[in-house]
């Protein structure tokens, strides 16, 4: 058994400490990238709520680095509770259709 650092719970025992460390990252990158692609569009049973995303929103870290998009959190945090609503909309029609709105 591998030996377990303190700051992880008891039950975090990494199976394949080689792959936990990123040496067989390709391999897995691959094998997610065909499962997604194997799923198809459909209407979510439970499609994302304005409400669902200001809580994630929320939860956001501030003084972290933005993605490509150039959005950081403290932008999020602040806007108008408007852009949660298109946002979940966004995400909405992109799970349905694969596509974004216009």
């Amino acid at each position: 058994m591998n030996k377990v650092p303190r700051e992880f719970p008891p039950f975090c025992v990494f199976q394949n400490p080689s792959e936990e460390l990123g040496e067989d990252k390709g391999n897995r990158k691959e094998g997610i990238k065909k499962e997604m692609e194997e799923i198809s569009p459909r209407k979510m049973g439970n499609p994302f709520t304005s409400n669902e995303i200001r809580k994630a929103v929320k939860a956001l870290k501030n003084g972290k680095s933005p993605g490509a998009d150039e959005i950081n959190a403290e932008m999020l945090k602040f806007c108008s509770t408007l852009v949660y609503d298109i946002i979940a909309e966004v995400l909405n029609e992109r799970a349905e259709t694969e596509n974004y709105p216009d």
